[in-house]
C-alpha cells in the first residue's frame, strides 16, 4: 500500500503515513486501478497507445512522476527543442506561450553596457571641444606680452595693392561690409595671428579698430573719417588700413549724381541745382602739408609701440645709445626710485630692456654705456651693443665712511672714479625728456 500524497511505501493497517503523516482510511485508499495513476507503471491506455513525439494524451510532452516541475515550467525550459527542425508543437505559433516569432530581447546587462559606452562617447566629445576651445583661447601672460610687443598695425606689417577691390593674399586678409567698408582685419606677424575688428560711428564720424590676439584685446584706437580724403580707395592713417565710401565721406555716389542729372525736367519746370562743394565755413578734409616731411621707420615703430604698450610712464626721450643713427626711446615714471625702460629697434620691432631702480639714466653718446644712477649711490653700469644689452657692473658709494665698491671689490676713491670715469657717462636721458601726452608729437618732429 502506498501514500496517495507522497507515494511512500506502507504497512496495510497504517493509519498514517510515516513519510508525510497523512492520515487516510483503510477502507477508502486504494481507488480502482483506472483511477489511481501506478507509480512504475503507466495507465493501461498508455501500454496500448504510444505517445506520438513524446508527448501524452493532453498534447503536452509525457514526464517522469518524480519530474518536480509542472508540465508549463518543463515546456519553457526545454529550449533545445525549438531548435529541432522536426519538431512539430502546435503551440510553437502561440504568441502566448513562445517569444520564437518576435525579436529578440536584449539582456539588462548588454543593455547597460550599450548605454555606458554611448555616456563614454559623450563626455569625452564635450571634454575635446573643452580642450580645443581653451588651448585656442588661453594665453600665458609671457605670451601675450610677446604679442603686444611684437605687434605692429597692419599697414606696417604688410603692403597691399590699393588699386585692387581686394588685395587680400596669404599674409593679410580683409573682410567688408555692406558699404564695402573694411569689417576686419586678420594677419601674421612673427608667428603670431592679429585680428582686428572695425567699427563705424557716422554721427561722431569716428573709426574703432579693436585688435586682439588669440581673443584677446591688446590694443585699440580711435581714427576720424576726416583723415581720408578719397572713397572707395585703401589708404594707410597711423598703420591702419582703411577703406571709406561716398556716404561716410559726405559725397554724393555716382549712380546718385547720374540720376541727378538725367531726371532733369525741361523748362518751364523748376531747375535742379546740382550739388554744390563744400562751402568755405564747412570743414574740409584735411591733406597732407607739403612740407611734412615722411616718418621714418623707426617713428612708426616707436608711436605704434606707444599706442601698444602696458608699460607705466610718465615721461620720455629720444637718445642715441650706440654708435649708429637710430636712436633710442627711453620711458620712465615720476618718482626717486623706478626703474627706466631702454627700448630698441630690432628685427623690425620694439624690444625692451628694464633697468634696476634708478635714479636717472646717465650714458655716453654713441658710447654704448648706461648707468641706472648717480655715483653717489648704489647702481649698474650696462652697455648696449645695437641689439642686446648686458650688465657690466654694480658699484656702491658711501662717502660719510669713504667706502667704495664696484663688483663688491672695495676699491680706494681714486681707484673708484678712475673706473667710473673711464665710461664718460655724462649724459643724463632726462635732459630732453617730453611728457606722455607731448611725447608722440617730440618723436614725429625729432632731428
Amino acid at each position: 500500500m502506498k501514500c496517495t500524497n507522497c507515494g511512500h511505501e506502507m504497512p496495510d493497517n497504517a493509519k498514517f503515513c510515516e513519510m508525510c503523516g497523512t492520515p487516510f482510511d483503510n477502507e477508502h485508499t486504494q481507488p480502482a486501478d483506472d483511477d489511481v495513476r501506478d507509480d512504475h507503471n503507466n495507465y493501461p491506455a498508455r501500454e496500448t497507445t504510444p505517445p506520438q513525439n513524446n508527448f501524452g494524451r493532453n498534447g503536452y510532452p509525457d514526464r517522469a512522476y518524480d519530474d518536480r516541475y509542472t508540465d508549463d515550467r518543463r515546456y519553457y525550459n526545454s529550449v533545445p527543442v525549438y531548435n529541432n527542425p522536426g519538431f512539430n508543437d502546435p503551440r510553437v505559433n502561440d504568441p502566448n506561450l513562445s517569444p520564437r516569432d518576435q525579436k529578440p530581447r536584449m539582456s539588462g546587462q548588454k543593455k547597460a553596457l550599450i548605454i555606458s559606452g554611448i555616456a563614454l562617447v559623450l563626455v569625452i566629445a564635450i571634454l575635446t571641444g573643452v580642450i580645443l576651445y581653451v588651448s585656442r583661447t588661453k594665453v600665458s601672460a609671457k605670451e601675450l606680452d610677446e604679442a603686444k610687443e611684437n605687434f605692429l598695425p597692419p599697414a606696417q606689417a604688410y603692403e597691399i595693392d590699393t588699386t585692387l577691390d581686394d588685395p587680400s593674399d596669404d599674409n593679410i586678409k580683409f573682410k567688408y561690409d555692406s558699404r564695402a567698408r573694411i569689417s576686419s582685419c586678420t594677419y601674421t606677424l612673427n608667428e603670431k595671428t592679429y585680428d582686428q575688428r572695425y567699427g563705424y560711428n557716422d554721427k561722431t564720424r569716428i573709426i574703432k579698430i579693436d585688435t586682439k590676439y588669440r581673443n584677446h584685446a591688446i590694443f585699440t584706437i580711435e581714427i576720424d573719417y576726416d583723415r581720408v580724403s578719397e572713397a572707395n580707395k585703401f589708404v594707410a592713417v597711423d598703420g591702419y588700413y582703411i577703406r571709406l565710401d561716398d556716404t561716410s565721406l559726405g559725397k554724393s555716389s555716382p549712380s546718385s549724381a547720374v540720376a541727378v542729372e538725367t531726371a532733369a525736367p525741361e523748362p518751364p519746370a523748376p531747375k535742379i541745382v546740382p550739388t554744390e562743394p563744400p562751402k568755405p565755413t564747412q570743414k574740409p578734409a584735411p591733406t597732407a602739408k607739403p612740407t611734412e616731411k615722411p616718418l621714418e621707420g623707426y617713428k612708426k615703430l616707436y608711436l605704434s609701440f606707444l599706442n601698444t604698450t602696458n608699460i607705466s610712464y610718465d615721461y620720455g626721450a629720444l637718445i642715441y645709445l650706440n654708435d649708429d643713427e637710430t636712436p633710442e626711446l627711453i620711458l620712465y615714471a615720476e618718482g626717486a626710485e623706478v626703474p627706466h625702460y631702454v627700448c630698441y629697434i630690432k628685427s623690425g620691432s620694439v624690444k625692451t630692456f628694464t633697468t634696476a631702480d634708478s635714479h636717472s639714466l646717465d650714458y655716453t653718446d654713441h658710447g654704448g654705456y648706461f648707468s641706472s644712477g648717480k655715483f653717489d649711490q648704489t647702481g649698474m653700469i650696462y652697455y648696449f651693443n645695437g641689439s642686446s644689452v648686458e650688465t657690466k657692473h654694480s658699484y656702491s658709494f658711501f662717502n660719510a665712511g669713504n667706502q667704495y665698491f664696484i663688483d663688491d671689490k672695495q676699491l680706494t676713491k681714486d681707484e673708484y672714479f678712475d673706473i667710473i670715469d673711464g665710461y664718460g657717462l655724462k649724459t643724463d636721458a632726462e635732459d630732453d625728456a617730453r611728457d606722455r601726452s607731448d611725447l608722440p608729437d617730440y618723436i614725429r618732429d625729432f632731428d
